[in-house]
């Protein structure tokens, strides 16, 4: 193997362990809150503990981490294509389009945020009709959040389909470790040890995708690291 080829595959895994950090950063950044009442609030009170500068630090953070997973998405892309295009190609379509509408989601919130906090400092029918605004923000945003849940369902599928049943640069074992998997596990912590819940529950798919990738880049950093069928053998031009 072309230590070109070797490099650009553990560049790909090292950016997408940092870019998932970065999403968490800014999941914590935004979310972040010491007041119970307001965690994973559904009407996002917890932006209201938030001050401005750390929802804009929050929002450029996550905004550009998230967008960089895509680099690892197409790193496990790559370990899956000797199952065929048709099986690694949608799995990095699908986990793509979920990466895009993850990132488009996290910029809502700074708006989300000082809209809610411009709340807090009226009364009357001014405070009634930023209500009325809110509203229609989180109408708009449960169209990004829907498909991009979706995505990681849809995606961790066909990556367990894949890596579980048919050629791959990737141990049978790595079909468990996956997307859902990892998220189950984390919402799962935040249930056992509630103390961890103010900072895992705003992490928690950020989280899981850097679990993800922390394996796949763990188990494809060497030239013959295990596989189902070979030696992991990439190359950057198929």
């Amino acid at each position: 193997m072309h230590r070109f080829d070797r490099t650009a595959i553990r560049l790909t895994g090292v950016i997408s362990i940092v870019a998932a950090l970065l999403g968490c950063a800014g999941d914590l950044a935004l979310q972040y809150t010491s007041r119970s009442e307001h965690l994973m609030s559904r009407r996002a009170l917890y932006l209201l503990d938030v001050p401005p500068g750390r929802l804009l630090l929050g929002h450029y953070l996550g905004v550009v981490g998230i967008l960089f997973e895509i680099v690892g998405f197409w790193a496990v892309y790559r370990a899956m294509k000797p199952a065929g295009e048709r099986y690694a190609l949608p799995f990095f379509l699908v986990n793509a389009f979920g990466a895009m509408l993850g990132a488009t989601f996290h910029a809502t919130f700074v708006f989300v945020g000082l809209t809610l906090q411009a709340q807090s400092r009226v009364t009357g029918a001014a405070a009634s009709e930023f209500t009325d605004l809110l509203a229609s923000f989180n109408a708009a945003r449960v169209g990004l959040a829907i498909p991009a849940l979706a995505a990681i369902v849809i995606g961790s599928f066909l990556y367990v389909l894949t890596v579980g049943f048919k050629p791959t640069h990737y141990p049978r074992w790595m079909a468990f470790c996956n997307p859902l998997v990892f998220l189950l596990v984390v919402v799962g912590l935040t249930l056992v040890v509630p103390a961890s819940a103010p900072f895992l529950a705003p992490t928690a798919i950020n989280a899981s995708h850097l679990l993800f990738f922390l394996c796949s880049t763990t188990v494809t950093w060497s030239s013959t690291s295990g596989s189902n069928r070979r030696p992991f053998v990439p190359r950057i031009v198929a």
